[in-house]
């Protein structure tokens, strides 16, 4: 049992060394996105249907904003950027 809550511990430290290392991308979350949520609802606005659509619209931009920046931190080597366009608020599925 101490074996196991030492090594969660030792997990819970590495995860954190890692996520906050210069190389690696912490993902956005709406607090940390909101200025860039902002622009993006002022250039593409749009009439949502219900307070929790609009909720989980801004989630989502957020976390294709998440991926746009990873990608894009490696597109010197792949050729090619992404970047937020009036889609960026809509699942991949949509």
């Amino acid at each position: 049992m101490l074996h196991c809550a030492l090594a969660c511990c030792i997990l819970q430290v590495l995860s954190v060394a890692f996520a906050t290392h210069d190389g690696d991308l912490l993902v956005p979350k709406y607090g940390e996105c909101a200025d860039e949520l902002r622009a993006f609802r002022a250039r593409y606005p749009r009439s949502t249907a219900s307070a929790g659509e609009l909720a989980a619209r801004n989630a989502t931009f957020c976390d294709n904003l998440a991926k746009i920046i990873r990608h894009n931190r490696l597109a010197h080597r792949l050729g090619w950027s992404m970047g937020v366009n009036e889609y960026a608020d809509w699942t991949a599925e949509e």
